[in-house]
């Protein structure tokens, strides 16, 4: 909203004009009191603009951004309150510049409801169109002096920042039950309670007690058992984005990075809620989100992809020790090169699945060669993301087809 031109109001308008006609006509016709009564006018005019204008405004501007960071498409509600201090003045209208990338009206009158004593909250809510890190504001607010006869809409505080992250669609769970892909296991706490199903059998060695002799494996091993409790574990599982960007790449590639993060996101949530603990990296070997289990995780995971560009080269990625559960690979246009830089890794995975961002091409028979499930993402958005993820973990193992 742009300041308004004529620093009066329509009283203040009124009042000024009827104060030089005033003078006008008492300088006119010699009467001394007319005069002064016009000059009066004019000068409480004139004050009250000069009060408004040159006596400050005070105060401090606090955002509130609900969520801290969302996806594409998430409504986003933002609440700023100004704390009015002594600002003489009283608040008329508020505006907040709104960047591209959101969607939504940040502008309006200041109600009686949105008023304190001593501050004014203003709420509204926008909706992220576009990933990215996006300035909102600042706030600039409608101010009138406390007989309304001047008006001035001055900028508070300073921009703010609004993460959106790309947009997350909904997947198929897999249909393998969650932990019975294998991974590396973790968060392990011991049960010893006897008759509990997390309880195995094992041949008794001396120091061990003979409270936990367990009696039906003697029985049928014919030798001596104590009880060992099977640790219980959660699942991993690994996301890796290929971002590195193609030579002479242009909007296309821009547009396929970010069809690829949606995957990506799209991918972390589904394994989270399956009840695998995923760690997100990308081919460099570079860790960018380690231990997303829960909201919170996926949240941070937002966070970092919501600034994630694309880079000029990467390396291979460092050989995992362990055994690998579930690895999810996303590339777009570079299969060949996202396999090569991904090593042996898929051999080593329980279920390793490449989601190929445009089409896979020829690469499709080099990743199957590796041990990779292929399926290309062939265009943008929810439908093609699901039919690809359905097909790569489902029984068969498809090799790039659209």
């Amino acid at each position: 909203m742009r300041a308004p031109f004529w620093p009066l109001t329509s009283r203040g308008t009124v009042l000024f004009v009827v104060g030089l006609v005033i003078t006008v006509v008492g300088l006119r016709i010699g009467l001394d009191a007319v005069v002064y009564a016009g000059v009066a006018l004019v000068l409480l005019v004139l004050g009250s603009l000069a009060i408004l204008w040159f006596g400050g405004v005070a105060g401090a501007v606090q955002h509130r951004v609900l969520p801290d960071v969302s996806a594409v498409g998430e409504k986003i509600e933002i609440a700023a309150t100004w704390s009015a201090g002594s600002a003489p003045a009283g608040l008329t209208r508020w505006s907040e510049h709104v960047p591209t990338g959101l969607a939504g009206r940040a502008s309006g009158i200041v109600t009686p409801n949105d008023q304190r004593i001593d501050r004014v909250t203003i709420r509204y809510e926008l909706t992220g169109t576009a990933r990215g890190d996006h300035s909102v504001g600042p706030l600039r607010v409608g101010l009138v002096d406390a007989l309304g006869l001047a008006r001035r809409m001055p900028t508070m505080g300073e921009a703010f920042s609004v993460l959106v992250g790309p947009e997350v669609h909904e997947l198929a769970s897999l249909s393998e039950a969650a932990g019975e892909s294998g991974g590396t296991h973790s968060a392990m706490s011991p049960r010893a309670v006897e008759g509990a199903d997390n309880l195995i059998a094992r041949p008794y060695t001396p120091g061990d007690s003979l409270r936990r002799v367990h009696w039906r494996a003697t029985a049928h091993r014919d030798e001596l058992m104590v009880r060992q409790e099977e640790f219980e574990s959660t699942p991993r599982a690994t996301v890796i984005i290929d971002r590195v960007r193609q030579h002479g790449a242009g909007r296309s590639a821009s547009a396929d990075l970010e069809t690829a993060l949606a995957a990506a996101i799209s991918v972390v949530v589904r394994l989270v809620r399956d009840g695998y603990a995923v760690t997100l990296t990308d081919t460099s070997g570079s860790t960018l989100v380690a231990d997303i289990a829960d909201e919170d995780g996926i949240r941070s995971a937002l966070a970092v992809l919501a600034r994630l560009q694309s880079v000029h080269a990467a390396v291979r990625v460092a050989p995992m020790a362990a055994e690998l559960g579930p690895v999810v690979l996303i590339t777009a246009g570079r299969v060949d090169a996202a396999v090569d830089a991904t090593g042996s890794i898929a051999a080593r995975s329980s279920l390793p699945v490449l989601l190929a961002v445009g089409a896979a091409g020829s690469g499709a028979e080099r990743a199957a060669a590796r041990g990779w499930r292929t399926s290309a993402v062939s265009e943008p958005g929810a439908t093609a993301l699901r039919a690809a993820w359905a097909r790569a973990v489902g029984t068969e193992v498809t090799h790039g087809r659209p």
